[in-house]
């Protein structure tokens, strides 16, 4: 059974206390989650994992980036020189969630990023989680 979560009051057209029209399964999650191209039910939450571009480091910083790595940008923690490829599309999964109860957090999403390197953070939007990789040092 599924309750609605939330209430719209509305003041001079203007939405003071709004949600939207998430609802909520038998334990309490999102229900259902937007993932990418698809959409997660059944409680099954939403992991997010951004890619990186393909880069090369430029030994001259001036030196011009080839026709396959036309982004001139600074990689790495220490932000080096770099030439580098179109950034490819974020990859979107359900996860089931099942080591969680009803509040889905990072700490109990123990499989949801797989390379042990990856971390885990909650985004602002309900049921929704991103896998990405630390910052370089």
């Amino acid at each position: 059974m599924k309750a609605a979560t939330g209430l719209a009051i509305w003041a001079i057209g203007f939405c003071v206390a709004c949600s939207d029209d998430t609802t909520s399964d038998s334990d309490g999650r999102p229900d259902p989650v937007p993932c990418g191209t698809n959409t997660c039910t059944g409680g099954d939450v939403c992991v997010v994992t951004p890619q990186e571009p393909d880069c090369d480091h430029k030994e001259d910083p001036s030196d011009t980036c080839p026709p396959d790595k036309p982004n001139d940008m600074l990689c790495g923690g220490a932000g080096m020189a770099c030439c580098c490829g179109e950034t490819p599309p974020s990859l979107y999964a359900c996860d089931p969630a099942s080591q969680c109860g009803s509040q889905v957090t990072c700490d109990c999403l123990t499989d949801a990023c797989p390379p042990l390197d990856m971390q885990c953070s909650a985004t602002s939007e309900p049921g929704k989680f991103l896998c990405e990789q630390p910052g370089m040092p």
